[in-house]
């Protein structure tokens, strides 16, 4: 009896540190997702219209891009674009997923001149959401 007590004892021990663990990824991505966006709302809805307007989208949209590089594993296919998500940096919230994967698409967009196919895989390497010119952005869970 003591020791199926303090099994379970030890058993939720380990669950709470992994729930700890967790949150504190969650909040890093967060912060970073915070920072991306704050930077894609500037650089392509706050700027005034002018004639360095493509120039100052184009670089904002290749900071975006070397952001998703620190934060993922990014490759081309052919033509096609992969995101593929650390374990520790995926965004489990489905609405920060789907604003994630519009703000990397517009800004792969922007780079290079037209919209092309971009799959995302989740840590587990399966695909969570596709962009591509027809159906635009959406989720696939």
């Amino acid at each position: 009896m003591i020791l199926t007590q303090q099994r379970n004892t030890e058993i939720s021990n380990k669950k709470e540190k992994k729930m700890k663990k967790n949150e504190k990824k969650s909040v890093i991505l967060q912060r970073r997702l915070i920072v991306i966006f704050s930077a894609i709302i500037v650089c392509f809805f706050l700027m005034p219209l002018h004639y360095g307007f493509a120039e100052t989208k184009m670089a904002s949209a290749q900071k975006v891009m070397e952001n998703v590089r620190q934060m993922a594993k990014v490759y081309e296919e052919g033509e096609h674009l992969v995101v593929e998500f650390h374990e520790y940096l995926f965004p489990y919230d489905i609405n920060q997923r789907l604003k994630f994967v519009s703000i990397i698409a517009d800004a792969d967009c922007v780079i290079k001149g037209k919209a092309r196919t971009i799959f995302f895989l989740n840590p587990g390497e399966k695909q969570f959401a596709q962009a591509d010119r027809l159906n635009g952005v959406r989720l696939k869970e």
